[in-house]
C-alpha cells in the first residue's frame, strides 16, 4: 500500500477543541484511537443525501478514504466531509498509517522495529427506499375490478433503473382472473406499504370475467370467453383451436382462451436452443382437454411438452419442427433385453435386482409402481447414489418418485413410479417407452471422476384404455372418446340410451346401421299418424 510522504497536518478537529457539526448535534465528543479514524455516521439505511465526517487520531501519519474502490481522497488536516448520495448501496474505506516504535505483535513473532503500521475500516450506507400504496376498489374486493399503484422512489431501485434519489417509479397491478373460478385479487400491504397478491376462489354462483367475480354472467358457445363446462373440444372456437395433438416434425399452433388476460391468444411450437431448465428441446404445444393430458405443463385448454434435441432431434431443430432423416427413438416393438451390469469400488461391488423392468399400464388408470435394490457385496462400506433425471428415452417427468441422491450402507430398496400424466398411449394405440434410468455410485465426494454407473434397463408399454360404446347409437371416436351416433329424424334419450324420433316425428324404418330412422309425422282422417 503506497501512502504520500510528508509531514503531518495539523488537526483541524480535536477532541479538546470539538467545533465538529455532527458532535456538536449529538452533544458528546465521540473517542477517537490515536492511531485510527472514525466516520460518523458510521453506517446504515439512508433516503435522503446524507453528509459523513471522518476524523483521525493525532498518531495518525497518512489516511485517504474512497467509496466502492473507487478514487481515494486524501484525509488533510485530520479531518474531512464527504457524502453519501442514497441512490444506491455504497461501501465507504478508510485506510491509513501510524508509526510504530518499541516492541509489538507483528507478523509471525515478536521484534524491534521502528517503521508504520497501517488499518483498514469499513462501512456500509444502504440506500432506503421511501414506497407508497393505492387500491381503486379499496382492498380486498373480488366483487369489482381494481387495480393498485404502488409508488417507489429513491435507492437502489431509482438509481438502477435511472433514477435519482428524488426520483419515482410507478407500478400498476390489475385485478386479473387465473381461471373461470379463481381470481387473482391486488392490495396494499399495510406492513410494506407496497402491493401485494392473493389467489382467491369465486364464491358459489359466481364466475371470474375481466377481474372481478360475476354472478351468473351470461355466456355461449362462440362468445369468446371459455366458460365453465366449455373445452377445447365442445367449444373450441372459445377456448382452444388449432393443432390437437404433439408431432415433432411438424410446425403447428394454437388459439387459446387466456384466464389472466381473459382474451384469446396465440402461440406455437419452437426451437429452444438454450432453454435453462430443459436443455436444448423442442416446445411442443396443442389443444388438450382434461382427460388428454400428455404434458409437461398444462395452462387452461392446451398442454405443453418439451422434447429433448439429443432424443427426438438427432438432425436439429428448424422452424419449430426436428429435421426429418431419422426415426423417433420411441417405438411399438420390444427391444432387446440388455445384460444386467456389476461394477466395483473398492472392495465393495454394486448390481441392480432386477435389472430389467418390464411393465404394462393403461392410460388414464393412475401411476403404476415399480422398485428395485441397489445391492451392496464385499465390504460393507458407506457409499453414495444418484438417480439422475427421469429415464434416458423417457419424457421428462416420466419417472419419478423415491430417492433422488443420498448415502447408504448395504442393499438399498429404490420405489419408484411411471407418471401416468405423462406416460400416454397413442390415441386408440399402445405405446412402448424404452429406455434406462442411469443410477451413479460412488465413495468419498461425489465428484465425477469417484463415479460409476449402473444402468436400470425400463421397458414400458401403455395400453388405450377401454371405453364402453355401445351400439349401434354410438361410435368411438380416434381420440377414445364415445359420442352419439343419431339416425335421420332421431335424438338422443339418456333415458334408454337410444336415438328417439324427435317430437312429431315416426319410426319409418332402420338404417344400414341398425338405427331407427323417423321422418315428420303426416295427419290423415282417423287421426292415425304414419
Amino acid at each position: 500500500m503506497a501512502f504520500i510522504a510528508g509531514a503531518v497536518s495539523t488537526l483541524l478537529w480535536s477532541i479538546s477543541n470539538d467545533w465538529h457539526p455532527f458532535s456538536r448535534a449529538a452533544g458528546v465528543s465521540p473517542y477517537i484511537s490515536p492511531t485510527s479514524c472514525i466516520a460518523m455516521p458510521a453506517g446504515g439505511y439512508f433516503s435522503q443525501p446524507t453528509k459523513v465526517y471522518i476524523k483521525c487520531g493525532e498518531m495518525v501519519d497518512r489516511a485517504y478514504f474512497q467509496w466502492n474502490n473507487g478514487a481515494p481522497t486524501l484525509i488533510r488536516g485530520g479531518a474531512a466531509e464527504t457524502v453519501f448520495s442514497a441512490k444506491a448501496d455504497m461501501n465507504l474505506k478508510i485506510i491509513g498509517r501510524y508509526k510504530v516504535n518499541g516492541t509489538y505483535g507483528y507478523g509471525y513473532g515478536y521484534g524491534y522495529n521502528n517503521g508504520w503500521k497501517t488499518f483498514t475500516l469499513n462501512y456500509s450506507f444502504k440506500a432506503q427506499l421511501r414506497t407508497s400504496c393505492s387500491d381503486t376498489d379499496n382492498g380486498i374486493n373480488i366483487f369489482s375490478k381494481g387495480a393498485t399503484i404502488t409508488t417507489i422512489c429513491g435507492g437502489n431501485y431509482g438509481y438502477g433503473y435511472g433514477y435519482g434519489n428524488n426520483a419515482c417509479r410507478r407500478i400498476i397491478a390489475n385485478d386479473r382472473c387465473a381461471s373461470t373460478n379463481n381470481i387473482l385479487e391486488y392490495y396494499c400491504d399495510k406492513r410494506t406499504n407496497k402491493s401485494s397478491l392473493i389467489n382467491q376462489r369465486c364464491p358459489s354462483g359466481t364466475v371470474c370475467r375481466d377481474g372481478a367475480c360475476l354472478k351468473n354472467p351470461p355466456s355461449k358457445c362462440g362468445d369468446n370467453i371459455c366458460s365453465p363446462g366449455e373445452t377445447a373440444s365442445s367449444c373450441p372456437q372459445d377456448c382452444c383451436s388449432g393443432n390437437t395433438e404433439p408431432n415433432v416434425f411438424k410446425k403447428g399452433s394454437i388459439e387459446y382462451f387466456n384466464y389472466s388476460y381473459q382474451k384469446k391468444m396465440g402461440a406455437s411450437d419452437q426451437c429452444q436452443d438454450t432453454n435453462p431448465t430443459y436443455g436444448p428441446n423442442l416446445q411442443e404445444i396443442w389443444c388438450c382437454n382434461p382427460d388428454n393430458q400428455y404434458y409437461n405443463g398444462k395452462v387452461g385448454n392446451y398442454c405443453i411438452r418439451h422434447y429433448k434435441y439429443s432424443e427426438y432431434c438427432p438432425n436439429g431443430c428448424k422452424d419449430g419442427a426436428c429435421i426429418q432423416g431419422t426415426t423417433p427413438p420411441i417405438a411399438t416393438s420390444t427391444p432387446p433385453v440388455s445384460a444386467c451390469q456389476t461394477i466395483t469400488i473398492g472392495n465393495s461391488r454394486y448390481r441392480l435386482e432386477p435389472c430389467n423392468i418390464k411393465a404394462e399400464m393403461i392410460d388414464g388408470s393412475g401411476n403404476k409402481n415399480f422398485n428395485f435394490t441397489i445391492v451392496q457385496e464385499g465390504e460393507k462400506t458407506v457409499y453414495g447414489f444418484t438417480v439422475y433425471g427421469y429415464g434416458v428415452r423417457f419424457p421428462t417427468y416420466g419417472i419419478l418418485g423415491g430417492y433422488s441422491s443420498g448415502g447408504a450402507r448395504g442393499s438399498l430398496l429404490m420405489n419408484k413410479y411411471f407418471n401416468d400424466n405423462v406416460l400416454r398411449a397413442n390415441g386408440m394405440s399402445p405405446m412402448r417407452y424404452s429406455g434406462y434410468l442411469p443410477i451413479k455410485i460412488y465413495h468419498g465426494s461425489a465428484i465425477a471422476a469417484n463415479q460409476k454407473e449402473l444402468r436400470l434397463n425400463i421397458n414400458l408399454l401403455v395400453n388405450s384404455k377401454t371405453v364402453s360404446c355401445p351400439k349401434p347409437y354410438h361410435v368411438l371416436t380416434s381420440d377414445n372418446r364415445c359420442v352419439w351416433s343419431c339416425g335421420t329424424g332421431t335424438t338422443p334419450n339418456n333415458a334408454n340410451n337410444e336415438c328417439v324420433c324427435k317430437p312429431g316425428y315416426a319410426q319409418y324404418g332402420i338404417d344400414q346401421f341398425g338405427r331407427r330412422i323417423c321422418r315428420e309425422a303426416v295427419r290423415t282422417t282417423g287421426n292415425s299418424l304414419y
